[in-house]
């Protein structure tokens, strides 16, 4: 047996107890195994080493340890239930499962490399020795209780507690290393420590509960849903925060000393104010977890400088300046450090201060530096430690010139430091390669994408006029919450959404290279200019409030919702396109305003100067004011000389105010609405303000500086009843007539003049108000109704015009005459009413053939029009228009509405798609008059009362008509375009005519019934199609004359009876429909409920057909096919005349008989127990298919006619074919195997036979 085989198979066996009794007793199983009996110990020097051995503990035996146990993964403990470390040292390494041992008084473990632990039971211990090793509890179970914690390992190692819970009764004193948690709980009882420099606590998921104050100044690593205590215990002042989870910070301390770098996608939650130091989102998502989140950051990214700062500190810095700093791998592994540095001052008084920020603790050697040859220059080299190919943290370094031989305190706060930052690029320093020869080799490292240069340093000094270096493809959303930036931003590629919130930017921001703010319903508040180089600021919906005299720099559109001066300047840059504000903007301040530099501004909701704001209108042409509220401020109009504005503004003046314009203005405003005073200051008598409405809505008072001159077209004084409007150094001009109270409530003071003049031409947009005393003249006109207006003068229409009326509101015309047209464009529309109180004697007339008047389908009305040319005046109704007086879009669905209408001779209606048309009276159309619905079409006249035709109603363009009753007085209806007739038809007198052009339809969506002696005659091209809805019933008791080729009626039901008739005259098919022939006229009559002309084909395709009593009559040449349709069949059936009768299926409903001047054809007959009767010899049928003849009470008389069967007859139990003497049956094509069925006996065929029966079988007989 060699020597290993020895060592695995000995054993070691105690019977008895065993004792390590010695003072330093030691007992190495080795290989081997120890089997026990009873009670054994090892004392308290003593040391049992099963590390690689097995132990085998007797049922009944205890192993009590005070010693040490020294264990490995390779230790095997057999039924050792019963091993017991008290006060004792558990020693080991490797992965160690503890769940036979258990621990008792103040028991400890000892660690001799790295090592992890699993236990069914939670451990209770003094403490753990980690020498510089890691221990990582390995289960869930492995809860983890210790009276202290001293931990002092290199790096990453130290205690990862990973799902188990570690509860530390007395001090925690990290000195190096990490402590980390990812599931568990560390719940600390007494004082806690960590080393700002090389510790780590780290919590992924982990829940942090503390009794005593604890500074936390280095890394801690935060992510999932970990929790810190909210008991104003923990203080992350100085604090690197790696964030990646929802970190709390309700009850924390924290200040701009705090960095956080992010990880992943995270949220910061607070009740209250939170001041952190830097922000590193390096492109991952930060979120405010709440709206009631207030974050204050010192910055966002790495401290850096602008190119003037950079500029200005060359020429003037006093400080040390650091003119280049690299690195360089060791082949330890190590990173080396070298920075030459000048100075204006001896280089001995330089010392530096290395650090290493997000990322793992880095330890830094003392520095070296070595003078140039100079006194004031040199070059300072350092060496990091334990630097990882993929680190990615970033290096600061201070420069500080109050040292004594390079002895002494640094740090970037003080006076004179210089700083610069350096961003590691992860595998950018690789260990360098040994070459043996030819032969090189390298260590082997998973190496991804290098980035094409390393990192760019950048200097800068300390102070507060840093600013944050860019940020790369992040996001920062507020969720509402506040979020407040110290320094000024620069964003690059990130983006900040406010949700809601508040951001709060005290120094101003760069937006670069794609970078986003969106303000979504937030406010931005801006200390210092705003700048955008190839990025988007999206302000739609948001506000903008001033904390100090601002500039916005962005060449593009700008929009914001509410802009806040708070009293201060806002200016703008030219590189600005536009700007837009939705609500009103408040200036209230005369250090408050807008410096536009020839920006266009709409101030969408309006300009309110309150007291002491003052506003400059420069240019009236690139300054859009919807409203403009003056309560006690200032406007100024200033301007190019001899330049005319207009403007649909309203001015409220509701406190003393004052309006200053230039010399040789002419500004035209909307209205002017007066409730208190307001002084008109002119640079020249030639300076005019024109008002389209003068509202007095209290007592007030114009007063100028004898220059000042107010013309307004239409007042309105009937605002309040007795409020007067005093006048004094100024000439106010009223274009419209006043009544006498009217002037009575003008007061003319010192220098105040009145002039009243008559209306002249109303010429491009204008707004009607109140009462209209005079006459109207309207020329290329738009005129505003938004309240009710009543006009007593008269209407002119001197060109075309437009009169908006806003919906719900009416203007009443109380003119003496009508308002004629005169071939002109006239167009009513809004949504509102034009009411004539005189009827048509003062309505809108059409009076030649040239006018044209149009409605707006939105619920516009008209109460009168009349029609008074012989022809070709024009009634539109419009769909869409453009929105002049901003009266919104009224009812859409609502159409145009006429209320009476009368015409003398033919008109036009051009209905624009979708548009919609109620006439509420009735339509007559006389004979020799034509009604035409013309233009794009796609409309619908709805008819609220009837209307009647003797003349044409022509429709060139589809349209549909809806409502009331169209009654035919020998009228004629034309169709030129597919259209829809779902009004109610009758005939009247002698009846009407419908007229198809080629290939056109007309549907009809109702029943229609022809009486006796009328005629409906539809003619036209063809290929023409009338279309009945499958509801609709056409009956007819009078004639139908189908007289276009090829004709098609489709659909519903046609009834011909009592005398009815349908003449075809041209080739015509029925399809789709339900005919019913049930003639009831007088024997003798010569009615025919068909009648084919001559060489005519008439189809009934498809459709279900009922003969009842019927004649039919078919001309020469002509055809009569119910092609795919089923005929039920009672009664006689006559048919005359020398053209063909073809049937596909015939059903008797009843006894039916046959009386035909010709063969008659059928592909199938069922007789169902009913008889059919040939009546005449020239009643023959033909038999195409192959026809089974059954039922016992059926029976085909066939008189002397003859039945001719192509594909055969087939008998089954029944009655026979009753023939006549002479008659025949005659069988062809048949094959001979199936010529002939008999399931009957023979001679019950002839049983009623007068003469002989002769069977012809053509090919041949059986």
């Amino acid at each position: 047996m060699d020597q290993a085989s020895s060592r695995s198979s000995w054993a070691w066996e105690f019977g008895v107890a065993w004792r390590s009794r010695t003072q330093k007793g030691y007992l190495s199983v080795g290989e081997g195994a120890l089997l026990l009996g009873g009670t054994s110990l090892v004392e308290t020097e003593g040391l049992l080493d099963l590390s690689g051995g097995n132990l085998d503990l007797d049922s009944s035996g205890t192993l009590t340890v005070q010693g040490t146990l020294r264990m490995n993964p390779s230790t095997d403990l057999t039924n050792a239930s019963s091993i017991q470390l008290q006060n004792g040292i558990l020693e080991g390494s490797g992965s160690l499962v503890l769940d036979q041992i258990s621990f008792g008084g103040k028991s400890r473990i000892r660690l001799l490399d790295d090592t992890e632990i699993i236990s069914a039971n939670a451990l209770a211990l003094e403490t753990i020795e980690f020498q510089q090793h890691h221990l990582r509890l390995n289960s869930e179970t492995t809860d983890l209780t210790l009276e202290h914690l001293i931990l002092n390992a290199p790096g990453e190692n130290g205690l990862d507690t990973g799902l188990a819970d570690l509860t530390v009764n007395g001090s925690v004193d990290v000195q190096s290393g990490r402590l980390a948690s990812s599931g568990g709980m560390f719940d600390f009882s007494g004082s806690v420590q960590f080393d700002p420099s090389f510790s780590v606590l780290e919590l992924d998921n982990t829940t942090l509960n503390l009794s005593e104050l604890f500074q936390l100044s280095s890394v801690l690593r935060f992510r999932g849903a970990s929790s810190l205590p909210a008991n104003d215990l923990l203080d992350l002042s100085g604090a690197s925060i790696e964030l990646g989870g929802n970190l709390n910070l309700e009850g924390i301390h924290t200040d701009n000393t705090t960095f956080i770098e992010l990880k992943d996608n995270s949220s910061i939650s607070s009740q209250g104010e939170v001041m952190l130091g830097r922000l590193m989102t390096h492109g991952y998502s930060l979120e405010l977890g709440s709206a009631n989140t207030d974050l204050s950051l010192l910055g966002i990214g790495e401290p850096t400088q602008t190119p003037e700062e950079r500029d200005l500190d060359s020429s003037f810095n006093m400080s040390p300046v650091i003119e280049s700093l690299n690195a360089e791998r060791l082949q330890d592994g190590s990173l080396k450090w070298n920075a030459v540095i000048s100075d204006d001052s001896a280089f001995s008084t330089l010392t530096t201060h290395w650090e290493y920020l997000f990322g793992a603790p880095r330890e830094f050697r003392t520095p070296s530096y070595i003078p140039a040859a100079g006194s004031q220059s040199g070059t300072v080299e350092v060496v990091m430690s334990d630097y990882d190919d993929s680190d990615g943290g970033l290096l600061l370094l201070t420069v500080c010139d109050q040292a004594i031989d390079h002895q002494g305190d640094c740090d970037s706060q003080l006076e004179g430091a210089t700083s610069i930052s350096f961003e590691l690029i992860p595998y950018a320093y690789q260990l360098p390669l040994i070459c043996d020869g030819t032969d090189c080799s390298q260590p082997i490292t998973d190496v991804p994408d290098m980035p094409s240069h390393p990192g760019e340093v950048e200097s800068l000094p300390s102070g507060d006029d840093n600013l944050s270096s860019p940020i790369t493809g992040g996001k920062i959303l507020l969720n509402g919450g506040t979020l407040k930036i110290q320094e000024p931003l620069i964003l690059e590629r990130d983006q900040i959404e406010t949700e809601g919130g508040r951001l709060v930017l005290q120094k101003g921001a760069v937006l670069n290279q794609g970078a986003t703010l969106k303000l979504d319903n937030g406010t931005l508040e801006l200390g210092d200019n705003l700048t955008l180089v190839d990025s988007n600021l999206q302000s739609e919906q948001g506000r903008l409030k001033l904390l100090d005299n601002v500039s916005l720099i962005i060449p593009a559109a700008v929009s914001f919702r509410e802009i806040q001066l708070q009293q201060k300047t806002l200016a703008l840059d030219s590189s600005v396109t536009s700007l837009t504000v939705t609500e009103p903007l408040l200036i209230d301040h005369a250090e408050a305003g807008i410096i536009r530099n020839q920006v266009e501004i709409d101030f969408q909701g309006g300009l309110k100067l309150d007291q002491g704001g003052v506003f400059e209108l420069d240019d009236a042409s690139k300054i859009k004011i919807n409203a403009l509220s003056l309560n006690g401020g200032l406007l100024k109009v200033t301007a190019n000389t001899n330049v005319s504005y207009s403007q649909n503004t309203e001015i409220t003046v509701s406190s003393p105010s004052i309006l200053e314009m230039d010399e040789n203005l002419d500004l035209h405003f909307q209205t002017l609405s007066l409730s208190s005073d307001l002084q008109l200051r002119f640079g020249s008598e030639t300076t005019i303000l024109r008002v389209n409405r003068l509202v007095l809505s209290g007592n007030s008072k114009l007063s100028g500086n004898n220059k000042s001159k107010l013309i307004a077209a239409f007042p309105d004084l009937t605002q309040t009843a007795s409020s007067q409007l005093s006048l004094e150094n100024i000439k106010l001009e009223i274009e419209q007539c006043l009544d006498a109270d009217s002037q009575e409530r003008i007061i003319l003071l010192d220098g105040g003049v009145l002039e009243i003049g008559n209306v002249g031409e109303l010429t491009g947009t204008q707004e009607l108000v109140g009462e209209v005393l005079c006459p109207v003249k309207l020329n290329q006109a738009k005129i505003c109704i938004n309240d009710d207006v009543t006009i007593k003068g008269d209407l002119i229409l001197n060109g075309d015009a437009e009169i908006h009326i806003a919906p719900q509101k009416s203007l009443f015309y109380q003119g003496p005459n009508k308002f004629n047209l005169s071939g002109k464009h006239l167009s009513i529309l809004g949504g509102g009413s034009f009411v004539s109180n005189q009827g048509f004697q003062n309505g809108i007339g059409l009076n030649d053939n040239l006018s044209k008047l149009s409605i707006g389908a939105s619920g516009t009305s008209i109460s009168h029009v009349s029609i008074t040319s012989p022809d070709g005046a024009i009634l539109e109704v419009k769909k869409t228009w453009v929105n002049e007086c901003n009266q919104g879009d009224g009812d859409g669905n609502a159409g145009g509405i006429i209320e009476k209408l009368e015409h003398l001779g033919g008109f036009q209606f051009d209905l624009e798609s979708e548009s919609r048309l109620t006439l509420n009276d009735h339509l007559s159309i006389l004979d020799n008059q034509t009604v035409t619905f013309g233009g794009t079409g796609g409309g619908n006249l709805v008819l609220g009362d009837n209307a009647s035709l003797a003349g044409t109603l022509l429709l060139k363009a589809p349209t549909t008509i809806s409502g009331g009753i169209i009654t035919f007085d020998e009228g004629r209806l034309g169709i030129k375009e597919n259209s829809i007739i779902e009004s109610s038809i009758t005939l009247q007198n002698q009846g009407g005519t419908i007229s198809l052009d080629a290939e056109k339809s007309l549907r009809l969506e109702s029943s229609m019934m022809i009486a006796n002696a009328q005629k409906l005659t539809l003619e036209g091209g063809s290929n023409a199609k009338l279309e009945l809805e499958n509801t609709s019933q056409f009956l007819n008791q009078g004639i139908l004359e189908l007289d276009a080729e090829n004709l098609s009626l489709e659909g519903g039901s046609l009834e011909v009876s009592g005398e009815g008739k349908t003449m075809v005259r041209k080739s015509a098919t029925l399809k789709n429909i339900s005919l019913n022939l049930s003639q009831t006229a007088l024997e003798g009559s010569q009615v025919f409920s068909v009648e084919v002309k001559e060489n005519v084909e008439f189809k009934v395709d498809n459709s279900s057909v009922q003969l009842n009593q019927s004649e039919i009559q078919v001309e020469t040449g002509g055809s009569l096919e119910f092609d795919n349709s089923t005929v039920e069949w009672q009664g006689q059936l006559s048919k005359s005349g020398a053209g063909s009768l073809k049937f596909d299926e015939v059903q008797l409903k009843g006894n039916a008989s046959f009386s035909g001047s010709t063969e008659a054809t059928l592909n199938l007959l069922q007789l169902d127990n009913y008889t059919l009767e040939l009546v005449s010899e020239t009643s023959s049928l033909r038999f195409l298919e192959h026809l089974p003849f059954s039922g016992t009470q059926s029976e085909l008389k066939t008189n002397s006619a003859n039945l001719v069967f192509e594909k055969g007859l087939e008998l089954s139990s029944g009655k026979s074919p009753a023939q006549e003497a002479g008659s025949r049956f005659t069988t062809t094509s048949l094959p001979l195997a199936v010529h002939w069925i008999c399931r009957t006996p023979l001679w019950r065929w002839m049983e009623a036979g007068k003469g002989r029966m002769e069977l012809l079988l053509l090919q041949g007989t059986r």
